[in-house]
């Protein structure tokens, strides 16, 4: 968490003085990608999890309980406010979703024109250490422009995993 909030930090200076002329990045694909292929082992088709969305703008959003089952359509429970705005209804989407935003950072890295507006983003994910999905997610993105203030922060908590028979 240290990480985060120094990266964090960092990232509001060069926003605010002016003086990044590359983009800070922060984030392990490495253990990323290690975590998720340890997930696909287990081949867990049916399983049971909660999760919510806390945004610093918005939010928090859920909690929602989730139950996935093979050839079965995904159940979602206590979806009151915004549960249009599901982002996943699955750990392997919540596996795509986050890919999204590696993806963004090698965008940073090679300068696209879908992310050259950002002046840092830092992802810090803590993962389960039985079942290898993120059970913490938070994404902090500084941005050029003021859009949303100049920042987006914001924390996708998975608690509650239970497998299924």
């Amino acid at each position: 968490m240290l990480l985060y909030r120094s990266a964090f930090l960092l990232a509001v200076l060069c926003v605010f003085l002016g003086s990044c002329t590359n983009a800070i990045v922060t984030a392990d694909r490495e253990t990323f990608e290690n975590e998720r292929t340890a997930w696909n082992a287990l081949e867990l088709q049916n399983y049971q999890f909660t999760y919510q969305y806390f945004g610093a703008s918005i939010g928090p959003f859920g909690p929602y309980t989730i139950t996935v089952r093979e050839n079965e359509e995904t159940l979602v429970e206590n979806t009151g406010r915004h549960a249009d705005e599901l982002t996943f209804k699955t750990i392997g989407e919540l596996y795509s979703y986050i890919q999204h935003m590696f993806d963004l950072i090698e965008g940073i890295k090679n300068k696209s024109s879908e992310a050259q507006n950002i002046h840092s983003i830092t992802i810090d994910i803590q993962y389960d250490p039985q079942y290898h999905f993120p059970a913490e997610t938070t994404v902090s993105t500084v941005y050029a422009d003021q859009r949303v203030g100049g920042t987006s922060n914001y924390t996708i908590l998975v608690s509650t995993f239970t497998p299924l028979n």
